[in-house]
């Protein structure tokens, strides 16, 4: 099953009563009808980091909530394939790399942080993944107190040789539980970030990949110039939890999209990050080949919602490729915006229009 994704308040609502509820332990199950849409809550023991990865894990009891009925179910499911990403939360001997293969078509594994940690499990996880045949891409984790320098060349020495199938990448998180960009002000961390990438550039010949979140990129995104750089230099992995449609955050699009952190993994004994790719199978076959991401095609529907939503559509379209009322407000009103005819049709002007804006939007 499914996580539900968006939630409603009244589910919301639901899930906050019954993880208080003594009469609810773990292991307990209850089904609901919203509006139509059958929802099942499961209380389950969750193992939360909260915002800043540093903290300590503190398990907990915790409502789950899924589509109940085959069809939500489906219906809910994106056309998108499926990934996963691992560390030491997730131990080797948890791993059934097998039955992950099943379903899984790529990992990212992490493999260091700072200048002096290095995961315990990465090479037991690169191994494993290697052999179920899932390409594997590794990541490091940015430490505001090293110089970019120097804790890329510890990312390179923890993975030697073997940099796996997929470009390296960056994560871009809280640095503490208090200063969430630890010692360094706004610009130096997002100088930090741009050397960072460069250096993964030069050590490993590919265009790296960046993971962030919505609300800590606000903390650096408005250094003049920085979001432009970061573009130039990166593809973004984007985590958005409980909504149908990622930001994009200054990208024309999302590369990867880490869309829950309590989905049940086909081959892991504890729930963890769910991922999609933002093309189909021969679209990551290229990627994996030579780095290039599918192009936008808003004279699609799926690709004009994406790139009505990169261009800022508010609110934001469900990317789900029905042309619907909805999309058709959002392109009435940039066509508005551009002093094109407000037909709600994806004619040759508009769809230079969009395609204009979607450069100029890449360019900064």
């Amino acid at each position: 099953m499914l996580s539900v994704n968006p939630t409603t308040p009244a589910m919301n609502a639901w899930a906050n009563a019954l993880e208080v509820d003594p009469k609810f332990p773990i292991g307990s199950s209850a089904t609901k009808d919203f509006d139509g849409v059958l929802v099942e809550a499961v209380a389950e023991t969750h193992t939360w980091w909260g915002a800043h990865p540093e903290r300590p894990p503190a398990p907990h009891k915790g409502i789950s909530l899924y589509y109940a009925d085959a069809a939500s179910n489906a219906a809910a499911a994106p056309a998108r394939l499926e990934g996963l990403d691992v560390s030491d939360y997730q131990p080797e001997t948890q791993i059934n790399w097998k039955t992950a293969a099943k379903r899984f078509r790529y990992v990212f594994v992490k493999a260091s942080q700072g200048v002096t940690s290095s995961a315990k499990e990465f090479a037991a996880h690169y191994a494993g993944a290697k052999k179920a045949g899932i390409p594997r891409g590794a990541y490091h984790f940015i430490s505001a107190t090293s110089s970019a320098k120097d804790q890329i060349a510890h990312f390179f020495d923890v993975v030697g040789n073997d940099l796996g199938e997929l470009p390296p990448v960056l994560d871009v998180e809280w640095q503490g539980k208090t200063k969430a960009l630890g010692p360094l002000s706004p610009e130096d961390f997002a100088q930090l970030v741009l050397d960072c990438l460069a250096a993964l550039v030069a050590g490993s010949g590919k265009r790296p990949i960046l993971y962030t979140a919505p609300g800590f990129w606000g903390l650096i995104s408005k250094v003049p110039g920085f979001v432009a750089k970061a573009v130039a230099l990166a593809d973004l992995w984007i985590a958005h939890y409980g909504v149908k449609t990622a930001e994009t955050l200054g990208w024309p699009r999302w590369a990867f999209w880490q869309w829950s952190a309590t989905e049940p993994e086909a081959g892991v004994t504890t729930r963890g990050d769910a991922n999609f790719f933002c093309g189909t199978a021969e679209d990551f076959e290229r990627y994996l080949a030579d780095g290039t991401l599918p192009p936008l095609d808003p004279s699609t529907p799926l690709g004009l919602q994406m790139a009505l939503n990169a261009l800022g559509a508010s609110p934001p379209l469900a990317e789900d490729g029905s042309l619907g009322p909805k999309t058709k407000a959002a392109l009435i009103r940039f066509q508005a915006a551009k002093s094109l005819p407000r037909s709600g049709v994806v004619d040759e002007a508009t769809l230079d229009a969009i395609k204009t804006a979607l450069d100029a939007l890449a360019a900064g």
